[in-house]
């Protein structure tokens, strides 16, 4: 559940041991980080323009499954760590731009405020995503003009939607946090059907 809120893809078992890819994904599977559990799940996370094709198996226990290695907790953290580190970058992207926007009210018009405050909390998402999440140089974020497209498209939505609501009446800072709840959601309906396209 958490790997498809994040990633839009939706996989039943993201530690199976059971993985098959290409030839072409030999030299791009050794350049992923991680050890263990951390590994399967980050092969996953990196997967960006690939399809994934889900096949039911059966799961065979031998004696409960006694000779597991699986930590509970230590490899639950290592599992997560990329989905967790992924998620803080949202949030302070959403800071970013809030706290920016707040400032730049005081020189600009609304609209002029939230596209200035977009465009550095953007930017930081999208460096930021690079750098600490994938540690990617170029091949995890070959889908920058893809990221600028919808960067934009949620930046006019976005925009326009603050306006309507300034207009009617409703504060311009509380207009901000609706505006960008519903730039939320179109941003997650377009990206899960671009995914699953």
């Amino acid at each position: 559940f958490i790997f498809d809120l994040v990633t839009h893809t939706k996989i039943y078992d993201t530690q199976t041991g059971y993985r098959a890819f290409s030839n072409e994904l030999i030299d791009y599977h050794l350049n992923i980080p991680g050890n263990r559990y951390e590994y399967e799940m980050n092969t996953l996370l990196y997967l960006n323009d690939i399809k994934i094709k889900e096949i039911e198996v059966e799961t065979i226990y031998i004696e409960n499954n006694k000779n597991s290695h699986f930590n509970g907790l230590k490899d639950s953290f290592r599992i997560y760590k990329q989905i967790i580190k992924f998620s803080s970058i949202s949030i302070m992207s959403f800071l970013i731009d809030y706290i920016f926007y707040i400032f730049f009210n005081m020189l600009f018009n609304i609209s002029l405020s939230n596209i200035f405050a977009r465009v550095i909390s953007a930017t930081f998402n999208y460096s930021m995503n690079k750098r600490v999440v994938f540690n990617s140089k170029n091949s995890i974020y070959k889908s920058l003009p893809r990221y600028i497209l919808l960067a934009i498209f949620i930046l006019l939505f976005n925009t326009c939607i603050l306006n309507l609501f300034v207009y009617f009446g409703l504060d311009k800072y509380i207009s901000k946090i609706i505006s960008e709840l519903l730039s939320f959601v179109i941003s997650f309906i377009i990206q899960k059907k671009v995914a699953h396209n």
